[in-house]
């Protein structure tokens, strides 16, 4: 059902005992860098050693179907995709999902539809408002194994009454609204969740910053 592009990073040195699924893979490499991201962070020893998987989001008009809360991609992603990372490098043993804008939504729904398979979902400025938060009015209840969420959204997200092309997806909510309803009611629904606020918009630059946190606290070295 799903043809994706797929980019891997090795560690620098010695086998993965982690990996990072990286939705969006077309904005995180050229836009955010997070692959040099990664890379700083392991030279400073701050990650473990992790092999970062970026799998494409197979181009504007998929972003729409794929990202907003489609179980088939949830599966695909937690199951096709992790099993050919975990075939690749079986030394891996905790798995962080990563995703910005839209794609942090689905990084989100992801985790909360296999929560055995991820450790953390980092979503960066997640498009929480999709159905005026449908996503969290859905939640299942958290496991004893989590996952735990990061969730960063831009102080100027402000702007709501926004179509969204290609599909006009319609944007009825804030991004900030969205997120903080979000968060709260991951939290009532028993996950742990680590809520920050930028001094910044909907923009690579702010995301890439964050991403140096987002990592480390997602996935701290032991």
């Amino acid at each position: 059902m799903f043809e994706r592009t797929v980019w891997s990073l090795a560690p620098p040195a010695g086998a993965p005992t982690a990996a990072i699924l990286f939705l969006d893979a077309e904005l995180y490499l050229e836009r955010v860098g997070a692959a040099a991201v990664v890379r700083r962070l392991q030279a400073r020893g701050v990650i473990p050693p992790a092999v970062a998987v970026f799998l494409s989001a197979g181009g504007a008009a998929a972003r729409h179907e794929d990202f907003v809360c489609r179980p088939e991609y949830a599966r695909f992603v937690a199951g096709d995709l992790v099993g050919s990372v975990r075939e690749e490098h079986p030394g891996v043993t905790e798995i962080v999902i990563a995703g910005l804008s839209l794609s942090g939504l689905a990084a989100a729904y992801v985790a909360t539809r296999h929560p055995v398979v991820f450790r953390a979902a980092a979503c960066q400025s997640p498009s929480f408002w999709w159905q005026r938060g449908r996503f969290a009015q859905d939640l299942p209840p958290a496991t004893p194994a989590g996952p735990k969420f990061w969730i960063s959204v831009g102080s100027q997200g402000t702007e709501a009454g926004l179509s969204h092309p290609p599909s006009g997806l319609w944007q009825g909510l804030t991004q900030v609204a969205g997120c903080l309803g979000t968060a709260a009611a991951l939290r009532a629904n028993g996950y742990r969740v680590s809520y920050r606020e930028f001094d910044g918009g909907h923009d690579p630059e702010y995301w890439c910053d964050d991403l140096s946190l987002a990592l480390p606290w997602a996935l701290p070295r032991d």
